[in-house]
């Protein structure tokens, strides 16, 4: 009877041990699976932090950033909505076939059809006081052109600078050449003071109330102005005898000597 028992037992016993080791394979293989979630959530949390510093540099990017991947846009910052009048919402994802219809992107898409892929610093006049500088690096991943990222750098300021830099010479031509005229009206007056004392005199007539002319003034002037006067060959005479002759005597009085 023993013996006879003897054969089950063993082989119960081999099925326990089986059992026990598909346990033992079951537990490592779980271990070794819980190790590669770990693995992979821990690499995914590395992803998401690099994601997010990327995103934060390129958002925070002093230039417009257009990124294209597959034929469609996947990554602007906010001087590309700016620049556009667009939102990160109604541009993302969609494809340059639409965009290209767009005309606020006519003139881009324009210098990209004109240049290619890869071009440096074109300028372009976006609007009447946008001026902007526009570059394009293809992007390759296996050696193979999967896109291209379009970089767009305001320039109005340095324009405006080259057109004060433009104007500015006229203007200082302008303000020299008038300081030279009246450098060498005074030289004239100085070098003759008849005629500064002339000049000087019909101003203060021309100004004056017809109560205040004095008849004995304008006749010394009068005098003065004769052809055969100390100014007779004063290429201005006539212009002054006309200005003496047009101020108004017909109140003045007589002076007594």
């Amino acid at each position: 009877m023993l013996s006879k028992n003897k054969q089950p037992d063993s082989r119960l016993e081999k099925k326990v041990q089986d059992l026990e080791q598909g346990t033992k394979d079951l537990k490592d293989t779980r271990s070794a699976l819980m190790n590669i979630l770990e693995d992979v959530e821990e690499e995914r949390g590395k992803v998401e932090i690099e994601r997010d510093r990327t995103s934060a540099i390129i958002k925070s990017f002093a230039d417009g950033l257009l990124f294209i991947e597959g034929n469609k846009v996947t990554l602007i910052n906010p001087k590309i909505e700016k620049f556009f009048d667009i939102s990160e919402e109604d541009i993302l994802g969609i494809t340059l076939t639409n965009l290209a219809k767009d005309k606020r992107f006519k003139s881009l898409f324009a210098l990209i059809e004109k240049r290619g892929d890869s071009f440096s610093r074109e300028e372009l006049m976006w609007t009447k006081d946008l001026a902007v500088e526009i570059s394009s690096t293809p992007v390759f991943r296996d050696k193979k052109n999967t896109g291209k990222i379009i970089i767009i750098h305001d320039i109005s300021r340095e324009k405006m600078i080259e057109r004060l830099n433009l104007i500015a010479p006229e203007k200082i031509k302008e303000i020299e050449a008038h300081n030279k005229e009246v450098r060498e009206r005074k030289a004239k007056e100085i070098e003759n003071p008849i005629k500064s004392n002339i000049v000087e005199g019909l101003d203060r007539l021309e100004e004056a109330n017809k109560e205040e002319i004095s008849k004995r003034e304008i006749q010394t002037i009068l005098n003065l102005l004769r052809k055969d006067g100390p100014l007779a060959d004063d290429p201005e005479r006539e212009n002054l005898l006309k200005r003496i002759n047009n101020i108004d005597i017909s109140e003045t009085k007589e002076e007594e000597d």
